[in-house]
């Protein structure tokens, strides 16, 4: 039994394959062959299985073909807060890579920023980039942000946000 992935020939670590090394088969019977496929970014990807008989020699030999897709949204994120006040959202990103990975951040609305805006996340590590609200009026809605890596893909999040209107506020005194 042999489970290899024939394209695309550069995927490093980014495509993974696991299955079962030995797979006993009755004369005159069918089963099926259950394996894994890990993509951590979008793409295509060609898979061979050579089913060989250790005595006889003889084998059979399957190619499978995978589209891999990325996800519509990876999480979902609230943020409350009144206006010209600060809500922080923290996220973490894994890298299962053996090398490390950049990040870009980015937002549908000016109002979330990211610090840093920009992050690397070490090798077989965790990261974390905090998603920052400061509305500047009133109001309520939904909006996007998106985590982007060369590496790893996209990490879409969507976001529910409720600004209050602001409180009072000490008057400043100059003198």
């Amino acid at each position: 039994m042999d489970l290899t992935l024939i394209e695309p020939l550069d995927a490093g670590d980014e495509i993974r394959l696991h299955g079962v090394e030995t797979f006993d088969l009755p004369p005159g019977q069918t089963k099926e062959y259950k394996f894994n496929v890990f993509a951590y970014r979008e793409g295509r990807g060609i898979a061979r299985v050579v089913f060989t008989n250790p005595k006889t020699e003889e084998f059979f030999t399957v190619e499978v073909e995978f589209k891999f897709v990325p996800p519509e949204k990876v999480g979902q994120i609230k943020l409350s807060t009144a206006c010209r006040q600060q809500a922080v959202h923290p996220i973490s990103i894994m890298n299962p890579l053996p090398t490390a990975v950049a990040f870009k951040c980015e937002a549908s609305i000016p109002e979330i920023r990211f610090s840093p805006a920009d992050f690397v996340v070490p090798p077989n590590a965790e990261g974390s980039v905090d998603a920052l609200f400061r509305p500047i009026h009133a109001g309520s809605g939904t909006a996007t942000l998106k985590l982007s890596s060369k590496e790893l893909g996209d990490y879409p999040y969507t976001v529910s946000y409720d600004a209050k209107p602001a409180g009072l506020e000490k008057a400043p005194v100059f003198k």
